[in-house]
């Protein structure tokens, strides 16, 4: 599972009584770890400030690629594209991070799938690894025009012959993210783009995704 990380530094040289505070940071469905880039930035920034005062405490984000997206590895078989698949990944990432952070446990923010998954952790007994549980763009209840929003545009290949082509394209369908600014708009088309090559990726990931059933749990 690849991840991006940032932390507000190291403990003082000779320390061993550092306290560690660690943040995870889930996209969603077709995202990837580079949508938390100003959020982990603005956490490491505030944090560290408020660690000015005791030097001993030290702050460290994680944003993880599912699988599949990103730099993650692609599965060979599509139907394991599935939340039981991602929470036992992250399960996994969770007991990594808490031992080699030597914390007992994380604080967790999770967009839209991120956030489902989430709480797929606590159903699979993973919630031991999370102090606090932050939900972005969902909740219990998962509205059907949402769902038949990202329909339109999940599993489908579009290829831009330039750079502003695609960034009015991402400005479009996701236009719900709401206001970003244009230096937010042209960083989330830069990571949503690859050269052109033959993958069908996503496709996989749009199978799966269209044939759940909004009445069977997204955990199973």
């Amino acid at each position: 599972m690849a991840y991006c990380q940032w932390t507000t530094g190291s403990p003082l040289l000779g320390s061993h009584t550092a306290q560690q505070r660690v943040v995870v940071c889930v996209h969603g469905l077709t995202r990837n770890n580079r949508d938390f880039d100003f959020l982990a930035q603005t956490i490491v920034k505030a944090s560290g400030n408020l660690s000015r005062s005791d030097p001993q405490v030290i702050w460290t984000v994680y944003s993880v690629d599912v699988v599949g997206r990103g730099k993650s590895d692609w599965l060979e078989d599509k139907t394991k594209y599935a939340y039981s698949t991602y929470t036992k990944d992250l399960a996994a990432f969770l007991e990594h991070v808490t031992t080699s952070h030597n914390v007992a446990k994380v604080d967790y923010i999770g967009t839209s799938m991120g956030g489902i998954i989430g709480m797929c952790l606590f159903f699979a007994g993973a919630g031991k690894y999370i102090n606090t549980l932050t939900l972005n763009d969902i909740g219990a209840l998962v509205p059907a025009v949402g769902l038949a929003r990202m329909a339109d545009y999940v599993g489908k290949d579009p290829r831009f012959q330039e750079f502003d082509i695609a960034e009015a394209y991402f400005r479009k369908i996701f236009q719900p993210f709401g206001p970003l600014t244009s230096e937010q708009w042209k960083h989330i088309t830069m990571y949503s783009i690859v050269p052109e090559m033959a993958t069908d990726k996503h496709k996989g990931i749009a199978r799966t995704c269209s044939s759940s059933c909004p009445h069977n749990h997204p955990c199973t």
